[in-house]
């Protein structure tokens, strides 16, 4: 079932926390005192909704959705079947985004789809999609108005009324980030910017890498010495003078130095790897004495397109 697994991973990877909290309607300039607690759509409205999807490739397909749950517990793979993501399940929560698209008191919702492939020759050439239905909330009633296409999700935010998406829009597509005018009308293509992997910084907070194995590494069994930057130079393989063809794919720097502790950072690129397209590392040092000595490690990664997030991140690539 190679086809079950990437339309997994593409579940795994979208990330989120459903809101399932009823909004008790406030005072202003409409008055919706006879919807007391309509103001958001509940879940059962979302879900028999009829969406009516103009899925790329095929013809319109109107259909309501079955839940996660029922995807993954189905004995077989439903073909053309779509998705409602969000869900209860613990490792795999989806986010809801409401809010007032027409002023009317009423809160209208962005809703995460996955489109299945519709046989088995699509899912052979990997014809399914995630999507994002915008449905208008009519004084409690779902209205679906217009939905948008990608291969691949990975984070979506909502900031100043505009929907901000980071993932690919084409199959095996390179990570781009994509930002829409959320209006009643749907998502409306505002620009698209690619990736550029030297423009985000290294995370301070430990839980953003991916925790080296210390054991029996070069690192630990190295003891204290006096110079950190040089033991990472000769156990990573950087040269202090690289040729210039490789000078920006093999990278170290000092982040922070104090009496105490001591920040290296290493990147490397161009790994030659089928899924992992570059790595980086965060290495502390802690004062032991007049030396040094590692204390910690972590790691993030690139994948290769197809192989899991290209943006920095602290999961294996596939």
């Amino acid at each position: 079932m190679a086809a079950f697994s990437k339309y997994a991973l593409q579940l795994t990877l979208l990330l989120g926390l459903v809101n399932w909290t009823s909004c008790v309607a406030s005072s202003g300039a409409n008055d919706n005192s006879t919807y007391v607690g309509l103001q958001k759509l509940s879940v059962s409205n979302l879900r028999s909704l009829e969406y009516h999807l103009d899925v790329p490739g095929r013809d319109q397909i109107v259909t309501s959705t079955i839940t996660f749950t029922e995807f993954m517990d189905s004995e077989g793979f439903d073909y053309g079947a779509v998705v409602y993501l969000p869900s209860h399940e613990a490792d795999n929560q989806f986010e809801l985004i409401h809010h007032d698209l027409n002023g009317d008191g009423f809160e209208d919702v962005l809703v995460p789809l996955m489109v299945l492939p519709q046989d088995e020759q699509d899912a052979a050439s990997d014809g399914g999609y995630l999507a994002l239905a915008t449905v208008l909330n009519q004084q409690g009633q779902p209205v679906h108005s217009d939905t948008v296409f990608f291969d691949m999700i990975y984070e979506i935010k909502h900031i100043n009324n505009q929907i901000v998406v980071q993932g690919s829009a084409e199959q095996w597509g390179n990570e781009e980030t994509f930002t829409y005018r959320w209006t009643a009308a749907g998502l409306e293509e505002i620009n698209r910017i690619s990736l550029n992997l030297d423009e985000i910084p290294f995370p301070d907070e430990r839980e953003q890498y991916f925790d080296y194995n210390l054991q029996n590494s070069r690192f630990l069994k190295a003891g204290a010495v006096d110079e950190p930057l040089v033991l990472t130079q000769r156990i990573l393989g950087h040269t202090s003078e690289p040729h210039e063809e490789t000078r920006h794919d093999h990278m170290i720097e000092v982040l922070a130095r104090s009496e105490r502790r001591m920040v290296i950072a290493v990147t490397q690129k161009r790994l030659g790897d089928d899924s992992v397209s570059a790595q980086r590392y965060r290495l502390e040092f802690v004062a032991d004495g007049q030396q040094w000595r590692i204390d910690w490690i972590g790691q993030q990664f690139s994948c290769v397109s197809g192989r899991g997030r290209q943006a920095w991140h602290n999961e294996l690539c596939s």
